[in-house]
């Protein structure tokens, strides 16, 4: 699940995270068939893309029909590291590190779907450098989306896409 800020700079590394994986996904030739209503979703095999925003909350109903086993949230997140780092964060650790301009703190909603759905959440979190209004990704966080999406398209590789937009 990609959440941030599109127009607050680094903030939106976890959905151009998303957007960035969804085209690499397609341009690997990934059938897609869609399932739901909403245009944010992107269904790979076993493996859904959930392009969130502000408001992840927005998607528990797709979520809770769903049912995942497990749920990564791609936020950006102050960690006191350098920019672009990369850390995996257990939501019960995620209090104080998210950057992003949410809705309702995400340890609150990973508090619920892990209560309401049993799956497991994480963060990936990804260390801003700059969270100015209309700015685009800095080149360290930009490198490290670039990274993150590598990553995790190699280890999708191989399922069918069932997709939304």
């Amino acid at each position: 699940m990609g959440i941030g800020n599109p127009l607050n700079g680094d903030d939106a590394a976890g959905v151009v995270a998303l957007q960035r994986l969804r085209k690499v996904l397609r341009r690997r030739g990934a059938t897609e068939e869609g399932i739901s209503g909403d245009a944010s979703s992107f269904f790979h095999g076993r493996i859904v893309l959930i392009e969130a925003n502000q408001a992840p909350e927005n998607f528990t109903g797709l979520l809770r029909q769903i049912s995942p086993q497990i749920v990564f949230l791609i936020d950006a997140a102050w960690m006191d590291c350098a920019p672009g780092t990369i850390c995996v964060i257990p939501w019960q650790e995620m209090g104080g590190f998210s950057a992003s301009t949410h809705v309702q703190p995400p340890s609150m909603f990973a508090c619920y779907l892990t209560e309401q759905i049993g799956c497991q959440v994480f963060t990936l979190g990804i260390q801003p450098q700059s969270l100015e209004f209309g700015s685009p990704l800095t080149l360290p966080v930009q490198r490290s989306v670039n990274r993150l999406v590598r990553e995790l398209s190699r280890s999708f590789s191989g399922n069918n896409v069932i997709s939304q937009g």
